[in-house]
């Protein structure tokens, strides 16, 4: 009986495996497993079709060292020192760097998470800002606008221009700060500004009559997470990656900031028709950028825009294709009381034609009930924790705990910190998490905690774990939240919790949640992982009742 369980289970993994290859694209469909060892001598897993090698190959950093990439000796000899690890540079970021420092094209990217996109083309613009002369007499020396959609991702690049630029380059971090607190002094000796959408709409709308000045000066700006920042933009492709990015529907972003460019570029008009050089080289960079969005944004910057990564479009669904086979997709449903919870697999629901689930993704997801179902997330967080340590006590590192838009991160860090320090765990806000101290991090791991709109494009090194709540159902959001673990090859678990007696979405109510779960999943040609240890082959329409 116990032979025939297993032939059964193992019957229905293959069909399901089945089910996932004709939903993905035709050279992902015959990867066949093989090693190969690289200059850096990291066993990379990649398909055995040539195409497919290459295609890797193009984001795996073998390619020429960053000390012979056309930058600044300053900005090399810095590389070396503080980022021993970026050694060699891909070819995305040679592309990025000769695109910045060869030409005054704007230009698009799109590379997978954590290839380097944000380093490449930092060290690009800090390189020019050493190498440019101030502008005498003038009201501001930024001749570089760096714009990112967080604080957090602010600070993060400023700690990279200080230790790649050191003193020779003035950069200052614009971020939201209660009017007057500003330093205008540094911001107007500044040659690279480094701001979030937030921070940048206010200054320019306190300044006045002085952003005219401002803009008129900058020569290059950079829209890091641009699909996230763009507001509008980004609507053609949101149902065809199942869903919309978190935040863009409902916040201003860069309306107010195109509101202050539109008026610039009206009062100046005569000028820039006369001189193409007025126009600031603009640079796009996402993980999710599309052709519409490079389209879009050539409609408005009144000049021809290169692309670098857009080629792959056939690629599209495994776009993460190291990432993915590095990382353990894991959904738990969670039911039960909020101190004592119960967690069960979420049976998935494989579509066998992502056509006829075009729109389904969009509708919003909502939480009710959140206190508790905070408190039963919690505690449902803490026992994998528990037992994540029992099992591979060596692998697990820092966590990162993602919590609904409407959870307050503030009343959440104050009232569960002692929680988690009792399981090893120092709870840390995502905005201040540069200011975790070394002798902190030798006692405890850190379990950072925020939320869907403050990650993007952030690198938190030594993360092995990201815990989240669907409270969304869009793969662009998805390929992100993964990304944060996922780059260079790492190994590390991304665990997504779902609580359906607590959730409610149009989407939910015409799928189910389940095969709204597989959905994000199979379009982005992930196989998720069985948390649970079953003595029977599970139903794929009927939840398990086996808990813990």
């Amino acid at each position: 009986m116990i032979l025939l369980q297993k032939c059964r289970f193992c019957l229905l993994e293959s069909l399901v495996l089945s089910n996932y290859r004709r939903i993905q694209v035709e050279h992902y469909k015959t990867v066949v497993s093989q090693t190969i060892k690289l200059e850096t001598g990291e066993p990379l897993r990649v398909a055995a079709s040539p195409e497919t090698e290459k295609w890797v190959r193009r984001f795996h950093p073998v390619g020429t060292p960053f000390q012979k990439l056309p930058l600044d000796h300053r900005i090399q000899a810095n590389v070396k020192a503080h980022f021993p690890k970026v050694s060699r540079s891909n070819d995305i970021q040679e592309k990025i760097v000769s695109a910045i420092t060869l030409g005054k094209t704007s230009f698009v990217v799109r590379s997978w998470n954590g290839s380097g996109k944000s380093f490449a083309t930092l060290a690009a613009m800090l390189s020019i800002a050493l190498s440019d002369q101030p502008k005498p007499a003038a009201s501001y020396s930024a001749t570089i606008l760096y714009v990112v959609p967080s604080d957090s991702l602010v600070e993060q690049l400023y700690r990279w221009s200080q230790l790649l630029a050191g003193l020779n380059c003035p950069v200052y971090p614009l971020i939201r700060l209660p009017y007057g607190q500003w330093k205008h002094g540094k911001l107007q000796q500044a040659r690279v500004v480094i701001a979030s959408v937030d921070s940048l709409a206010e200054w320019l709308s306190s300044a006045k009559i002085e952003y005219i000045s401002f803009l008129q000066g900058l020569k290059r700006v950079v829209l890091d997470e641009s699909d996230q920042i763009i507001e509008g933009f980004a609507a053609p492709y949101q149902n065809r990656r199942a869903g919309p990015v978190m935040g863009i529907e409902n916040s201003p972003k860069f309306r107010k900031l195109f509101f202050f460019w539109d008026k610039f570029y009206t009062r100046t008009e005569q000028r820039i028709r006369s001189d193409l050089n007025a126009i600031p080289q603009f640079v796009l960079l996402s993980a999710t950028n599309t052709s519409s969005i490079a389209n879009a944004f050539g409609l408005f910057s009144k000049h021809l825009l290169g692309c670098i990564g857009l080629d792959q479009g056939k690629h599209w669904w495994d776009w993460g294709l190291r990432m993915w086979n590095n990382i353990e997709h894991i959904s738990l449903r969670l039911s039960g009381e909020d101190t004592k919870p119960k967690i069960r697999d979420v049976q998935f629901q494989v579509a066998k034609s992502l056509n006829s689930y075009e729109k389904a993704g969009s509708a919003p997801v909502t939480i009710h009930e959140l206190d508790t179902v905070l408190k039963l997330y919690t505690n449902a967080l803490l026992l994998i924790v528990r037992k994540e340590h029992k099992q591979v006590p060596t692998f697990m590192g820092d966590l990162l705990v993602l919590l609904p838009e409407q959870a307050n991160i503030v009343e959440y860090v104050e009232q569960n910190a002692a929680l988690y320090e009792q399981n090893s765990l120092l709870l840390r806000r995502l905005d201040t998490f540069n200011l975790k101290k070394k002798e902190e991090r030798r006692a405890h791991q850190i379990a950072y905690v925020g939320k869907l709109t403050d990650i993007f494009g952030l690198s938190l090194f030594g993360l092995t774990h990201v815990f989240q709540l669907w409270n969304t159902f869009s793969a662009v959001v998805y390929q992100h939240v993964a990304g944060r673990v996922g780059s260079f090859g790492k190994k590390g678990k991304v665990i997504s919790f779902f609580a359906p007696a607590y959730t409610n979405s149009a989407d939910i109510e015409a799928h189910g949640y389940a095969r709204m779960i597989s959905l994000v999943y199979q379009k982005l040609a992930v196989i998720p992982k069985r948390y649970m240890k079953y003595s029977k082959p599970p139903k794929l329409d009927v939840q398990d009742k086996r808990e813990i």
